[in-house]
């Protein structure tokens, strides 16, 4: 067995693991291999440079952002039921409307459902390498880690307590969905914002220069904006059905420039990929 004491300059710390076997790499060299497995040091313990990286830490990381990919997808396409569900039900009238509510509740319940799985499945790929809590993004992966359980307090806050408040007291249950859409509305902000920092930090390690648009990188205000106008539903100056499909409009579109964002660096992965394969 290997007895780890190789220490140079960048060589893997105390509490680094080999990814594969969890074998602790302390003190390897970055160019050797783990003595357990084989597996190359770098797989486990990455360099900034991907192109210096194992291909398994590439491809980890490409798995990483299609998680994000999904996630993205699901939550943009659950924004955009609620939103045509928001407008035809105020558009509609009679007993359509009722169909097109309870079509579009149950559509929107399955989607979020679906959305949260995805949300835990992203923790997963996040966190299925070894290293994960000390290697390059790692605050930005507790950031996203964070989002998601700050969406699932403010569903449960929603979507249980609020619904059974609801029942007894109209004013308190409508007050408590509300607290609970915001946190579900700031996790939804967390999660975008730092996703689109982690692709774009994914892009620059890659080497990729190309420059990105100020408006992007600030599109995860965007869940925030049917939020800042639920005052005005108080007071009756504005219709709390539009403030609604502004708010997922808004969800909609910064799920969607996640998604593009992800794309791009996958793309870049994949490529990174190809040309170390040969």
């Amino acid at each position: 067995m290997h007895s780890g004491a190789e220490h140079v300059e960048g060589v893997p710390p105390e509490w680094a693991r080999c990814v594969r076997c969890g074998y602790a790499i302390v003190g390897l060299r970055p160019d050797g291999v783990c003595p357990e497995c084989g597996l190359g040091i770098l797989a486990s313990w990455p360099q900034w440079e991907l192109r210096e990286c194992h291909g398994a830490y590439i491809r980890h990381l490409f798995d990483e952002l299609g998680a994000l990919h999904g996630v993205a997808s699901i939550v943009g396409l659950a924004a955009l039921v609620g939103v045509g569900t928001t407008v035809l039900s105020v558009t509609v009238s009679g007993d359509p409307r009722m169909y097109v509510l309870a079509g579009g509740i149950a559509s929107a319940c399955i989607l979020s459902g679906i959305a949260l799985g995805q949300l835990f499945q992203l923790i997963k790929h996040l966190y299925k390498h070894a290293n994960s809590n000390w290697t390059y993004g790692s605050s930005l992966r507790r950031c996203m880690k964070l989002g998601v359980i700050v969406i699932g307090v403010g569903e449960v806050v929603a979507f249980v307590l609020g619904l059974l408040a609801f029942v007894y007291a109209s004013q308190v249950g409508s007050a408590v969905i509300l607290i609970g859409a915001v946190l579900v509305f700031a996790g939804l902000g967390l999660i975008h914002l730092n996703g689109m920092l982690y692709a774009a930090f994914t892009l620059e390690r890659a080497g990729d220069t190309r420059r990105r648009s100020t408006l992007t990188d600030l599109s995860w205000l965007l869940p925030f904006v049917g939020l800042i106008g639920f005052p005005f539903t108080v007071f009756g100056v504005l219709d709390w059905w539009w403030i609604a499909a502004v708010g997922l409009l808004g969800v909609a579109i910064a799920a969607a420039t996640l998604a593009r964002r992800c794309t791009c660096a996958r793309g870049v992965l994949r490529s990174l990929m190809e040309s170390l394969s040969h």
